[in-house]
């Protein structure tokens, strides 16, 4: 009895099985285990059955172990939060809005259910500013693209929302204390 049967009561009746291998000399193995709709030299492996299958009922399960499988879930969730500082968590909501223009602290702060005062005074909590948060995002992304030379200079400076290569040429400077040219040479 196959693992799915166990589950469901039915066994799982597959209309195709494809394979990105060539066809093997002796197919008996796969016949004998995936039946007799079966493809090979395929473009990706997979498993094609009808999607009413989905909607089967599962009359096999442990509520034991799903009871231990949730509760790890659950831990796994509020450890997660707990090591995310709010810092952290307004950095990934800039990243995630950054998309060639510079992400405003009222879109993120709404974006998040804040106040703009109270996201300030949250992050002065951790020593930090929007600001700063901003500043340190862009460099990063900076470096991140100088490492790529399919990426001009003057491409990167406008894609992190600076308004002429000069500008990044100068923030740059200010983050590194070398040039955008000289990042990329040294790399």
């Amino acid at each position: 009895m196959s693992s799915f049967q166990k589950l469901t009561g039915d066994p799982l009746k597959l209309k195709t099985v494809s394979f990105t291998q060539n066809t093997p000399l002796d197919i008996e193995p796969y016949t004998r285990l995936f039946g007799t709709n079966l493809t090979f030299s395929q473009q990706e492996n997979a498993f094609v059955f009808d999607s009413s299958v989905l909607n089967l009922p599962i009359i096999y399960r442990n509520q034991q172990l799903l009871q231990i499988v949730e509760d790890h879930a659950v831990q796994m969730i509020r450890a997660l939060k707990l090591e995310q500082s709010f810092s952290e968590m307004i950095s990934h909501a800039i990243i995630k809005k950054f998309d060639g223009t510079i992400p405003r602290i009222q879109d993120i702060a709404s974006n998040l259910g804040y106040s703009v005062r109270s996201l300030q005074m949250q992050l002065k909590k951790d020593n930090t500013t929007f600001k700063d948060l901003l500043a340190l995002i862009r460099k990063n992304m900076a470096e991140s693209y100088l490492r790529n030379p399919h990426f001009s200079i003057s491409d990167i400076s406008y894609a992190l929302g600076f308004s002429e290569p000069v500008a990044f040429h100068n923030a740059f400077k200010k983050w590194t204390g070398q040039t955008p040219g000289g990042y990329r040479k040294q790399i």
